[in-house]
């Protein structure tokens, strides 16, 4: 249930199942589990304790100071198509489920939201950590680019909104 950045963990758990160190449709159960497990707790304690959860999610998220706004404004436009997706947005995606249960979205729509749209999320990182990239010969190189050029991009966010966030 802790907002993390798991999106990497996914992309190798299907590199691990492409060489054969464990089992594709184990890690995408056990994955999609966590997921749902974490979301259900989150929406469970937005449906009982409302406002006082949101504002714990919001101040340790990267942007506490737009967070409670982002969220609701998502949710106005869809609840049903914010929820489905709210794996695909960052620094919203763990505050959604908590916003459903203050929103009274039902439980059953909820799950089967939830369930859908975190099943697709994680199938698709898994599945491209499950590409054979040993094919292609160019893959390796542009993966470590890929990969060192998005933790910049990750660092240089943290380090905007630190300093964003001390004015």
């Amino acid at each position: 249930g802790l907002p993390l950045f798991l999106s990497p963990v996914l992309v190798g758990a299907g590199a691990l199942a492409a060489a054969d160190h464990m089992r594709f449709d184990i890690g995408f159960w056990v994955a999609l589990l966590a997921c749902i497990s974490g979301d259900a707790v989150w929406y469970e304690m937005g449906r009982s304790r409302g406002d006082r959860v949101l504002s714990l999610l919001c101040r340790i998220s990267f942007e506490p100071d737009t967070c409670v706004r982002k969220s609701k404004v998502f949710f106005e436009k869809g609840a049903a198509g914010t929820l489905f997706f709210s794996k695909w947005l960052p620094g919203v995606s763990h505050i959604v489920p908590a916003v459903a249960g203050m929103s009274n979205i039902g439980r059953k729509q909820f799950f089967i939201t939830n369930v859908s749209g975190s099943a697709l999320f994680v199938l698709a990182l898994m599945l491209m950590g499950y590409l054979p990239v040993e094919h292609m010969h160019l893959m390796p190189a542009v993966g470590a680019i890929a990969f060192e050029g998005s933790l910049a991009v990750l660092a240089a966010n943290v380090g905007v909104k630190y300093v964003q966030r001390r004015r």
